[in-house]
């Protein structure tokens, strides 16, 4: 019971940890984003940004 409390916990933090390293280091397809993205309004609400022309 205990380990599947661990197993299921550290997956969650490792995918978290993943998604987030995923967004603050640059990749040949995008820029990189600041390390506090997930904490802008921006980010939530999918507003604001850069246009397409």
């Amino acid at each position: 019971d205990g380990i599947m409390k661990w197993l299921i916990s550290t997956s969650f933090l490792w995918f978290i940890l993943a998604i987030y390293f995923d967004n603050i280091f640059p990749n040949p397809f995008g820029v990189r984003k600041p390390w506090f993205y997930f904490m802008q309004s921006t980010y939530w609400t999918g507003k604001g940004g850069n246009a397409a022309i």
